[in-house]
């Protein structure tokens, strides 16, 4: 079902040890495009609002 609210992305990948450097650099990523504001500058020019948060 597809709607408005987007509230969670997911990046697919395997699960196990050998993802494991992957994983922890995407999460790094993610963090430090949080941290300098792109996530939100991107969300708003895509989705029309900040979407990257939970609230």
């Amino acid at each position: 079902m597809l709607t408005d609210d987007a509230n969670q992305i997911a990046i697919p990948m395997r699960k196990g040890d050998e993802t494991a450097t992957l994983r922890t650099a995407i999460d790094a990523a993610i963090d430090e495009l949080r941290a300098d504001g792109t996530l939100k500058a991107l969300s708003e020019k895509y989705f029309g609002r900040d979407i990257s948060t939970e609230e």
